[in-house]
């Protein structure tokens, strides 16, 4: 799996800035590779010794490794990237325990344990292949895309920050090069910090004409 997924990334990085690259294509990929973690969910034999259900996969650590959907996400500095990928991400999550689940005769969830369970009661309810609560499921694709919403937040913000600090090195250096060399630096400092605007100040002045000792004849 992890050799398909450098593929297409490696892919995906050829058709960054070339003639087919389309705002969209970027959605296609990180929709591939959401695709492949669920089909290696789905299809990895995961007890290859043991003759259990495929569901009991997600009784064991699988699910973190979907948050590397968002890292991956997350390069692409695209808040509208990350939302797209929690809310496919979790859906894929959510198909691939529907798939694994739909064929349990009598799936068992967490409201059909007994209220006052023995420890040997509690063992034998959880580890019993019929045991495929989809209230975890949902907590798990709720809380991906919930991160993922907030980690979009976050680079909407420094993406925002960024935009303004470009913004005013632009004004700063545009007010320089017109003004720098007719006014002090001073003046032009506090032209800059005002966005070109300069509170009017009133002065006593005198003005000396110099004249020519013609001009007296």
């Amino acid at each position: 799996m992890l050799s398909v997924l450098a593929l297409i990334g490696l892919l995906h990085y050829a058709v960054i800035g070339s003639g087919v690259d389309r705002p969209w294509v970027k959605y296609v990929f990180i929709t591939i590779d959401i695709a492949i973690f669920c089909l290696a969910v789905i299809l990895s034999d995961a007890f290859p010794s043991a003759d259990l259900p495929q569901v009991m996969i997600f009784r064991f650590d699988v699910f973190q490794y979907y948050f590397i959907i968002l890292a991956v996400a997350a390069f692409s500095f695209s808040p509208g990237m990350l939302i797209w990928s929690g809310f496919v991400g979790a859906a894929g999550w959510m198909a691939a325990y529907a798939w694994l689940s739909h064929n349990i005769p009598n799936r068992q969830n967490w409201t059909d344990l007994p209220a006052n369970a023995t420890q040997e009661q509690f063992y034998a309810f959880f580890f019993n292949p019929d045991f495929a609560p989809i209230g975890s499921r949902f907590q798990e694709a709720l809380t991906f895309i919930v991160v993922a919403v907030l980690i979009a937040i976050v680079m909407r913000r420094a993406r925002d920050t960024v935009h303004r600090q470009l913004e005013a090195e632009q004004d700063r250096m545009a007010i320089s090069q017109i003004f720098g060399r007719y006014v002090p630096e001073s003046v032009v400092s506090a032209m800059i910090a005002d966005r070109g605007a300069l509170a009017p100040v009133e002065r006593r002045a005198t003005v000396l004409f110099p004249t020519s000792p013609a001009s007296h004849r």
